[in-house]
């Protein structure tokens, strides 16, 4: 295994092999993605942007679970898990009680 991907945390343990995160970057660069989400088009989604690493570089890991369930209140909002991600797992149990709680309240 090559060393960056555990370094950038890339890798799904379950799996020992990096993410195939270009899936997710060409669907999120969709116009119609863009537009259903409620995005402007000319913005563009960069995986790992070190903008964004550096203003949260210090929430990493902490809970912003009322943060989200306000935007839910008032956006359309594309939920990921990485729950088997090596670096940055979430508390797995937590999280998709939360999730599903979520959901079951918005039905």
């Amino acid at each position: 295994m090559n060393q960056q991907f555990y370094d950038l945390g890339f890798v799904d343990y379950t799996k020992n092999v990096p993410y195939k995160t270009n899936l997710a970057d060409n669907f999120l660069r969709h116009e119609n993605v863009k537009k259903a989400l409620g995005i402007n088009g000319s913005l563009v989604f960069e995986e790992c942007s070190d903008l964004v690493g550096d203003i949260l570089h210090e929430d990493v890991m902490k809970s912003v679970k009322y943060m989200v369930e306000y935007l839910m209140k008032k956006n359309k909002v594309l939920l990921y898990q990485g729950k088997f991600d090596l670096r940055d797992g979430v508390v797995s149990i937590e999280a998709e009680r939360w999730i599903v709680n979520m959901r079951d309240r918005e039905t």
